[in-house]
Formats: C-alpha cells, sequence, structure tokens
C-alpha cells in the first residue's frame, strides 16, 4: 500500500523527538510532534505505528507511550498493542505506566531505524 509509506526523514525526526523526549522522562502530545516534525495531522500513526516496529523487532519498551492526548497522562492505545486505551481500566493504566517506566530507563542514545538497539538501564 503505497499510502502507508513513511517518508524515511520524517521518521528519523519522530525517532529523534521522541528520543529526547524519553531522555527527558517528559511526555509528548500529538499536536507537539506533528509541529516538531513536520508530520501531518492525518499520518502519526503511521510513523508512531514504524517506531512502534523498529523497537518490537530490536526487543524494546514502546517508545512510542511517550506521545499521549492533549491534557491526559494517556496515548490512545495501549504499548506494543493495537487495542485501544481506557483510562478508566486500572489495568490499562497499569500496563501503561509499567512501559513509560521501561522507556524511560532505556538509554535511546544510539536507537535508530538503522542501528543497534540500544542498552536498558
Amino acid at each position: 500500500m503505497g499510502g502507508d509509506k513513511v517518508d524515511q526523514m520524517k521518521l528519523h525526526k519522530c525517532i529523534e523527538t521522541l528520543k529526547e523526549v524519553a531522555s527527558k522522562n517528559e511526555k509528548i502530545t500529538y499536536e507537539e510532534l506533528e509541529l516538531h516534525t513536520g508530520i501531518s495531522k492525518q499520518s502519526p500513526r503511521k510513523y508512531l505505528d514504524a517506531i512502534w516496529r523498529l523497537t518490537a523487532q530490536a526487543r524494546l519498551p514502546d517508545l512510542t507511550v511517550v506521545v499521549v492526548r492533549k491534557g491526559k497522562d494517556y496515548g490512545s492505545r495501549l504499548p506494543a498493542s493495537d487495542k485501544v486505551f481506557d483510562p478508566n481500566d486500572p489495568e490499562h493504566r497499569r500496563i501503561y505506566d509499567r512501559e513509560l517506566d521501561r522507556v524511560y530507563a532505556t538509554d535511546w542514545s544510539d536507537f535508530g531505524p538503522d542501528s543497534s538497539p540500544p542498552t536498558h538501564s
């Protein structure tokens, strides 16, 4: 599917942005990610899915959990999953928070689309 293809420069910029956010133990909204990277409002999910696949292939935490909804503490889906995140479900919050802790504990400095995986602290 040609429409699902990601621009490699924008993918790199997304990864670098998420790595910077994670290294500061912070979160970023979808809107802020769009502004920082130049991706359109219609395409953040395809970039986040590409990053999720890269981290999964490397057996690393889901770096995309640092991207959250505006005014919320969580994103739109469960980490490393296609399931919709339910903020009212305590188990969903526990899973999300645990993955966020794993992301914050990971050294992402060497991670990128063409690099070796980062190490866990």
